[in-house]
């Protein structure tokens, strides 16, 4: 019975501190390969999550570019229907069509460039000096 107990006892307490170094070594070891498993994980789900937005921005954005294109083209058809009681041909009359609406988005861009926001804070995107961020509304 003494031999049990002892042999129990030697299981339960380990051989000095050598030995609880050891075993604290290993447990962190295991403790690290479990958390980098666990981080790799999550990298994918994130990775996956963001590539998937990432196509859908990109169908969505093909998807905006063809529609304002087509739009425009309407635009341009329509403002060359202006000109059908001229004795103009049907491809000038487009070409015209398409000229006059390059024209009003030429003409408009300078206007969105320097309009000052509504809030009447400074207009950073044309200065974006560090005066200018710092400054306050």
């Amino acid at each position: 019975m003494s031999e049990s107990n002892s042999l129990t006892k030697q299981e339960r307490e380990p051989d000095g501190l050598p030995a609880l170094f050891a075993k604290m070594a290993d447990q962190l070891t295991q403790l690290f390969d479990t958390k980098l498993s666990l981080l790799r994980v999550e990298l994918k789900e994130e990775v996956s999550i963001y590539t998937r937005g990432a196509v859908t921005m990109v169908i969505g954005g093909v998807v905006v570019v063809v529609g304002l294109a087509l739009l425009n083209v309407a635009i341009a058809f329509l403002v060359s229907t202006v000109f059908e009681s001229s004795n103009l041909s049907q491809p000038v009359r487009y070409a015209l069509g398409f000229i006059i609406i390059a024209l009003v988005y030429a003409a408009s861009r300078p206007f969105k460039q320097s309009a000052p926001s509504e809030s009447g804070a400074p207009n950073t995107a044309m200065n974006p000096s560090p005066r200018n961020l710092l400054m306050t509304p």
